[in-house]
């Protein structure tokens, strides 16, 4: 398994930076989303998409990439 680039902490510090400079935490979390779907769609273009969705503060990235996914008309299963 690869080696995370950001630790949480180190996450949660990026994320309070916009978070300061007016950066709606919905909108950080639409944009997310948005770019793991144009990834995966991408990078694999055919066949059925399983996302797993947590409790924790990437559940919401799911859905939204899911949603994506949905609308580039891609068998989603959230």
């Amino acid at each position: 398994m690869g080696r995370p680039i950001l630790t949480p902490q180190q996450m949660r510090a990026a994320e309070e930076d916009f978070f300061s400079k007016g950066t709606d935490s919905f909108d950080l979390m639409q944009r997310a989303g948005n770019a793991v779907a144009e990834f995966v769609h991408a990078k694999w273009p055919e066949g059925r998409i399983q996302v797993l969705c947590g409790p924790g503060g990437n559940g919401g990235d799911g859905f939204i990439a899911a949603a994506k996914l949905a609308k580039l008309w891609r068998e989603v299963e959230v």
